[in-house]
């Protein structure tokens, strides 16, 4: 396991949004504050420069990542995937590779499935994770709350 907490810089961290598209997000507790946070999230990560990793769960049968999203980004093609965890694409670990941030700050959803799967198989590969809480959702609040309160 990593270091519990590491200090965040731009040449350390990365951002990694989970499966925010749009027949999910339509789905999600608290959609409306969901997809603000993640824009100001990713506004945040432009302005500090951090590579952003995206990835889209069965793209073919769930579609692309929602346009709120996806119009804060230029240079990302989001990784599909078929795993609860991005951690079992070989794509998205060959981003993490590229980047290889010491930090990723965690977003989008389900959090209490994949969200909370990639987080332990980051944190097995000695990055730490911080789950921002407020771009982070899942069906209900209670799944969404039962998975943030998971170590």
């Amino acid at each position: 396991m990593p270091e519990r907490y590491r200090k965040l810089a731009r040449d350390n961290t990365a951002l990694v949004i989970v499966d925010c598209q749009e027949k999910l997000v339509r789905a999600m507790c608290e959609k409306e504050a969901l997809v603000m946070n993640l824009r100001r999230l990713l506004l945040g990560a432009r302005v500090f420069r951090l590579p952003v990793i995206a990835t889209e769960q069965n793209p073919a049968g769930l579609g692309p990542t929602i346009g709120e999203v996806s119009e804060l980004w230029t240079a990302v093609q989001p990784v599909p995937k078929f795993s609860f965890s991005c951690c079992r694409e070989e794509k998205f670990l060959a981003e993490m590779e590229r980047h290889r941030p010491a930090n990723v700050l965690l977003a989008g959803i389900e959090a209490h499935i994949c969200v909370y799967q990639t987080a332990i198989d980051l944190l097995d590969k000695d990055i730490a994770v911080h789950v921002i809480a407020d771009s982070v959702s899942a069906r209900t609040l209670e799944n969404k709350q039962a998975a943030l309160k998971k170590k």
